[in-house]
């Protein structure tokens, strides 16, 4: 009798979510990403121009939204986040020339390479781990780490910068090329074969609770990295008047604190359930810009309030894909929701970021207490309304 072999992609498989875990890593080393706006204002543009440029980005990753899933049909979703990474390098590589029009390229190029890979690479994951409750654990401790590199990248950004501006560009498209490198090494795995004929009908209509945990998601983004992006660097450059080499060390604050949070988002929302932590979170990161809004001229206050924000925002990713994987949404779907919730996110921040350029020299504490109004409202409505929509509905 033959024995039976162990299957052979086994180690593949591992080799491959080591490979995807690095990808997450290096991808997300953003040297240029908090001192992106005093880049801006060093080169002496106005504001209301340095926060269009910044919207552009958001406004890309929304509009090129449709382009993702018809490049993955036809590339596959490693070739898809590999050309996503290309963009993101040759956009940042434009933006070391010193232009408007050069910037808004690059900044066109970053958002559509941000958009076209931001859902593959869950749908990786998905597919390299199909349980959803340790992918959810998996993607919560990547998601730490990856908030543990933007840290890092970004205190040595900020050193970078204040010696040679466009050192952080450039070192930025290393990062991304060598991502792209990464993910073309992962294997991606085969689509699972449908159990039975395909039914003639239109498509099931999304599980219970799907809906709510997007919305969750949305919220938590767009009110905590619109401003980390548009006005949290204003604040500390130009109003607080930060030493140039600790803007990154500042800003840092934000990305540790999301660390300590992504990595054990899971664990407090299996201990309090996720359908309560998740508007909480979402209430205390309300409460966090309204102590920029209050105390606008207080650094020590500025202080605790970016560490509140990063411990109140850090798990808004991992707790909203292991609570969609808890609704019952497919893991083949997940992918192309993830992205299209970034593609609503940027949109959502685009009109903030805006309307900020004109606000922002005399009214900033209204702007930041205005969204911190907003936010709250929105935790309360979904804390409200958690029952009703079957979000915390047990894992199928």
């Amino acid at each position: 009798m033959t024995a039976v072999a162990a299957p052979a992609h086994a180690e593949t498989d591992r080799s491959s979510l080591r490979l995807l875990t690095a990808y997450r890593i290096i991808s997300r080393f953003y040297f240029h990403l908090p001192v992106l706006f005093v880049l801006f204002y060093k080169r002496d543009l106005s504001l209301p121009v340095i926060e269009t440029l910044l919207a552009v980005y958001g406004a890309t990753v929304a509009l090129s939204g449709p382009a993702g899933p018809r490049l993955i049909r036809a590339l596959g979703a490693r070739r898809t986040i590999a050309l996503g990474e290309a963009c993101k390098a040759a956009g940042l590589l434009l933006m070391a020339v010193p232009t408007v029009a050069t910037a808004a390229a690059g900044q066109v190029l970053g958002g559509f390479g941000f958009s076209i890979s931001a859902g593959p690479d869950a749908g990786l994951l998905a597919g390299l781990v199909p349980d959803p409750a340790r992918r959810g654990r998996l993607g919560a401790v990547m998601q730490s780490w990856m908030f543990m590199s933007v840290m890092v990248a970004g205190v040595i950004g900020a050193v970078l910068f204040s010696r040679i501006h466009t050192a952080v560009l450039y070192c930025s498209a290393a990062a991304a090329l060598l991502a792209l490198v990464l993910v073309l090494a992962v294997r991606e795995p085969a689509p699972a074969a449908p159990a039975g004929p395909r039914p003639a009908t239109a498509p099931a209509a999304a599980p219970a609770g799907t809906g709510w945990w997007s919305a969750y998601y949305i919220a938590g983004r767009v009110a905590a990295l619109a401003p980390y992006v548009g006005l949290l660097p204003f604040l500390f450059f130009v109003r607080l008047e930060v030493d140039l080499a600790a803007i990154g060390a500042v800003l840092g604050l934000f990305t540790f604190a999301g660390f300590l949070s992504a990595r054990y988002a899971g664990r407090i929302g299996e201990r309090f359930g996720p359908d309560v932590v998740a508007p909480v979170g979402l209430a205390g990161t309300a409460v966090s810009l309204a102590l920029f809004g209050l105390f606008p001229d207080r650094l020590p206050v500025a202080l605790v309030a970016i560490t509140l924000l990063g411990v109140f925002s850090g798990g808004v990713r991992p707790m909203a894909m292991a609570g969609l994987g808890r609704a019952g949404l497919a893991p083949g779907l997940q992918a192309a929701r993830t992205g299209r919730l970034e593609q609503i996110s940027g949109l959502v921040s685009t009109p903030v970021l805006v309307l900020a350029g004109f606000l922002l020299p005399g009214r900033f504490s209204a702007l930041i207490l205005a969204v911190a109004v907003v936010v709250l409202a929105f935790a309360l409505t979904l804390l409200a309304t958690r029952r009703a929509v079957g979000a915390a509905a047990p894992a199928p």
